[in-house]
């Protein structure tokens, strides 16, 4: 039996239990059967039992982040089948449902909204970090347009730190791992006044020896070394909350790009070897630096019946990279093209303002209102330090201010049914400037202002059979403000980007709360995609007309008594591009008949690609498998020497494709994880041995077509390693 039949094997075992058994072992389990808590997310801009909203979510408590050996958001993927987060470059890449970004440039932004403690991360460049001092990450699935704003078309990841504690703790954890890998967690809390208290946490990494070697330099790359520090200070004298938090981390690392082999040329040229699936050949290592900084200030008074609460936040990344497209020594590259080698930086600065003001949570008429004003200052500069015919140098600024007002009221129209309306309208001005070469002299742009206006709404009603069982429909329309083509000039923008979203759920606490079922379909009418496609040496913002996208969605959890919990989630889902005539498509040269539905020359180039416009309606939408899984069992026994927990989950994906054109794909995959914890009676000591990647699958950060090759990074493979903690007090 092979590696990916034993482990579909394993992931049937461990899933069929959860349909089949779960109900006998729980009523068998008796009164003793430990019971589901509730769990509490705020996806509606305030604290709600998560079987209470007529939202569709996935909740990842701190504990499970933890025995699993998550350190970033790009991990969470693992927990939420459908969802996607990748990083190229210095810049995060996240998907779910088929709605995501790829190619990220200067003052992009993504249709899947991160925010950290309230505060929103307009970068996609900030999407992606070290996870430290957390107390929850939800996932909200589906738009959120009405109370998060223009950017959340494809839903939003909310997370969340703990607050300074009442009480003094302080806590520390030491952990080694494959290759040289060392990280370090430290957190002390507690009150420093009276009404007054703070904590001050830490998280560090690094990694002495990548995954990936350069044969020319001798080097591993994609070694890292990275670190966050947060203080947070939370005031509470009677009715009103001050809470200031500060975040800052620093990422560096040397990342790994081979020059992109053109399909059909290595057969032709025996002098080009493929060195190894981790194994290339540059002149240059390469380096990626970035740093974050995150400030906000919220402060919140209770008045009677209501709160009204104001967050003002900055938010400011830096990043710098310098890649080897040269090849290997001794040849221009593998391709016999025009080498390259871009040094890029970018900047960005946003500062967020939110004025809220809503109803007690024992309301009878629940409502929340407010205003959001963002300005952000983008700057990006690449310079190809080779051949400008080939990828061109920039610099570019864009600025952005948005303004929105919006408001959501929640009313019983019945006795067991609740109507939940929405309303928002939103303001987008962006401006345009800088200079691109090669021109002579060098072509500057003409300061271009664009402002686009939207409404987006919300339509809801939930109705309870039972306290434990409900039931929901809902219509969102969701916005996605215009975007500029940032990497050259006097190219006109890609319009606004609408999704109409129609949604139905329930959501079941069974067997005195030992079962939780959440069930979720939902079909959305996607408009105006914006799409980033590399045509000549720019990165071009296009709309890409219509898709439609349906599927379901299934998230099980069982107490089964005796410490035993079964836990598992599916998607199921069909996205494709439905009039899509204006698509770019990398095709394998040279071609001796055109594709159907393209047009473009026949390159007689022996090997690389041909660029085409093609009509992709059709097709489907990237990084949209059709069908994605997980599964997980955690185990927990009490001994008189203290606890040991076992925990195994598989993470399932069929496969998707990376571009429309759909000719770059993943394969199917398995991600398996597994940890095992001891900890001492008590409380105060762990120990885990944990493993990420069992199977040491090929998985693919990102991979991309253009300059007339295919290019892919590879993701992590197996990873082992012990972790150490210690509770001082």
């Amino acid at each position: 039996m092979g590696l990916h039949q034993t482990i579909t094997l394993r992931y049937a075992i461990v899933a069929l239990p959860l349909m089949a058994t779960a109900p006998a072992r729980a009523q068998a389990a008796g009164e003793d059967a430990e019971r589901l808590g509730d769990i509490v997310v705020t996806a509606q801009k305030r604290p709600e039992n998560l079987h209470d909203i007529p939202i569709a979510i996935t909740a990842i408590p701190a504990e499970r982040l933890d025995r699993q050996a998550v350190t970033n958001t790009a991990d969470l993927a693992r927990y939420v089948p459908g969802l996607l987060i990748g990083k190229s470059l210095f810049a995060g890449q996240t998907y779910f449902r088929g709605i995501g970004q790829g190619l990220t440039i200067p003052g992009g932004e993504a249709p899947i909204a991160t925010y950290i403690d309230g505060v929103y991360l307009a970068s996609p460049s900030l999407a992606v970090f070290d996870l430290n001092n957390v107390e929850q990450v939800a996932v909200l699935k589906g738009p959120q347009s009405t109370l998060f704003g223009r950017n959340a078309t494809g839903g939003v990841i909310q997370v969340t730190t703990r607050a300074p504690s009442d009480r003094p703790a302080a806590r520390a954890e030491l952990g080694y791992g494959r290759f040289a890998t060392l990280t370090g967690k430290a957190l002390i809390s507690g009150p420093i006044l009276p009404e007054l208290a703070a904590s001050l946490a830490f998280t560090g990494k690094r990694r002495g020896q990548g995954p990936v070697f350069n044969r020319f330099t001798g080097r591993n790359l994609f070694d890292e070394k990275s670190w966050s520090l947060q203080n947070r200070w939370l005031w509470t004298p009677g009715a009103l909350t001050v809470d200031l938090n500060l975040i800052h981390g620093d990422y560096r690392n040397m990342p790994g790009s081979a020059a992109g082999i053109f399909p059909g040329h290595l057969a032709a040229d025996g002098a080009t070897r493929y060195l190894g699936y981790r194994t290339i050949s540059n002149r240059v290592d390469g380096a990626n630096a970035t740093r974050s900084t995150i400030a906000s200030l919220k402060t919140s008074y209770a008045l009677d019946g209501a709160t009204i609460s104001n967050q003002i936040a900055y938010t400011h990344f830096r990043g710098s990279t310098v890649i080897d497209q040269s090849g290997t020594a001794g040849r221009p590259n593998p391709n016999n093209m025009p080498a390259f080698l871009p040094d890029a930086t970018g900047t960005t600065g946003t500062w967020t303002d939110e004025l809220q003001i809503q109803t007690r949570a024992d309301a009878p008429l629940q409502w929340t209102g407010g205003l959001f004003y963002l300005h952000n200052r983008s700057v990006g500069r690449a310079v190809n330090r080779f051949d400008e015919s080939v990828f061109s140098s920039y610099r570019i600024r864009l600025e952005t201010d948005s303004l929105s007002a919006f408001g959501q009221v929640a009313a019983a129209i019945a006795e067991r049914t609740r109507l939940t309306l929405g309303l928002r309208y939103t303001s987008d001005r962006r401006r345009i400037s800088g200079v691109t070469v090669p021109a002579t002299p060098p072509n500057p742009a003409i300061p271009t202002a664009k402002t686009w206006s939207r409404p987006t709404w919300r339509v809801a009603i939930d109705h309870r059979f039972t306290p434990d069982i409900m039931a929901y429909a809902s219509y969102v329309r969701g916005f996605r403000s215009g975007s500029f083509t940032t990497t050259a000039l006097n190219i006109p923008p890609a319009d606004p980007e609408t999704v109409d979203a129609y949604e139905a759920g329930l959501k079941a606490q069974l067997w005195d709360r030992r079962l939780r079922v959440n069930l979720t379909g939902f079909v959305y009418d996607y408009r105006d995609i914006q799409l980033r496609a590399l045509r000549g040496t720019i990165v071009d913002v296009f709309n890409a007309a219509r898709a439609r996208i349906h599927g379901g969605e299934a998230e099980i959890e069982a107490a089964l008594g005796g410490g035993l919990r079964l836990s598992g989630g599916l998607q199921l889902l069909d996205a494709r591009y439905r009039d899509f005539p204006n698509g770019v498509a990398n095709v394998p040269s040279p071609l001796a008949v055109i594709p159907t539905g393209c047009v473009g020359p026949r390159s007689a180039v022996n090997g690389g690609t041909a660029r085409l416009a093609c009509d992709l309606s059709g097709n489907r939408m990237v990084k949209a498998p059709t069908l994605s899984a997980n599964a997980a069992i955690d185990y927990e026994r009490q001994f008189a020497w203290g606890s040991i927990a076992l925990s195994v989950q598989d993470s399932y994906s069929r496969g998707y494709y990376f571009e429309p054109d759909n000719i770059l794909r993943q394969p199917a995959y398995h991600w398996v994880d597994a940890s095992i914890r001891w900890r001492s009676t008590d409380q105060r000591w762990t120990a885990t041995l944990w493993s990420t990647n069992l199977a040491n699958e090929r998985i693919y950060d990102s991979a991309l077509t253009g300059a007339g090759s295919y290019i892919y990074r590879p993701g992590s493979p197996v990873g082992y390693g012990v972790t150490l903690g210690l509770a001082l007090f």
